[in-house]
């Protein structure tokens, strides 16, 4: 209803942005950072701030899936610069914990008539993984519940057949049943964490999975065992902007 009536951003208004949004990441010793899910006209926009000097952030950019956004850039290979790199897609297989949205793989505790919600089929993840291996990017899903991740690490490991370089991510792998945590070391997965949700969500995660689930959510020691490594993501603005 309000979004709508909100006036579209103009060309200056973009730039302003990301100079400020630069101005704010420098500010607290951020210098380069992973934005998630950008479409093709913000890329140029961001190459051409940064060919021109005035951006000097270094930025790892996910596209968002769509066809414009593949014709300028999946389908044409890997961009990269000094300065921008553009290798991956970002998808959403679920919502989030606190909404409820997540997808869980039984009720959650709290509102035993709700198991959360998959937010695209199965057909369209397909088709985005078949399209990033053809075109040799990265695929970085959003997966929150245990059900998201399961889907997605079961998915993964179709394409992506056993021990491999191709760096394809889970993003947040919040909630992960017991039995599904080997996969990421099996397939070579990159669990990528935002440890600060461990204590943003502390005071009602428990309350959503109940006491047996909760051991398998931000299980982070268990994720770092899996390929020896780990990165820790501060997931702002969804956060706050300083990962210290």
């Amino acid at each position: 209803l309000v979004q709508k009536h909100v006036p579209e951003a103009s060309h200056r208004d973009l730039i302003n942005a990301l100079l400020l949004g630069q101005d704010n990441c420098f500010a607290v010793g951020l210098t380069t950072v992973h934005d998630a899910g950008l479409d093709y006209e913000t890329i140029d926009l961001i190459d051409s701030l940064q060919k021109a000097g005035d951006l000097k952030m270094r930025i790892y950019a996910m596209l968002n899936p769509g066809q414009e956004n593949y014709e300028n850039y999946l389908f044409k290979g890997i961009y990269k610069t000094d300065a921008l790199n553009v290798r991956s897609i970002k998808l959403y297989a679920d919502g989030a914990l606190g909404s409820r949205g997540a997808l869980l793989l039984e009720p959650y505790s709290d509102d035993p008539c709700n198991i959360g919600l998959a937010v695209e089929t199965d057909e369209f993840m397909r088709q985005q993984c078949r399209l990033a291996m053809e075109n040799g990017y990265q695929v970085n899903t959003h997966c929150i519940g245990d059900s998201a991740n399961r889907w997605m690490l079961d998915l993964y490991t179709e394409f992506l057949n056993g021990k491999n370089d191709k760096r394809w991510r889970i993003e947040h792998s919040q909630i992960i049943h017991p039995d599904d945590i080997s996969k990421f070391g099996e397939s070579s997965v990159i669990p990528s964490i935002q440890s600060t949700h461990g204590t943003s969500d502390m005071n009602w995660a428990d309350e959503r999975v109940g006491p047996v689930r909760i051991k398998g959510a931000y299980a982070f020691q268990a994720l770092l065992g899996q390929n020896g490594w780990i990165p820790n993501g501060s997931d702002f603005p969804v956060e706050h902007i300083n990962p210290l």
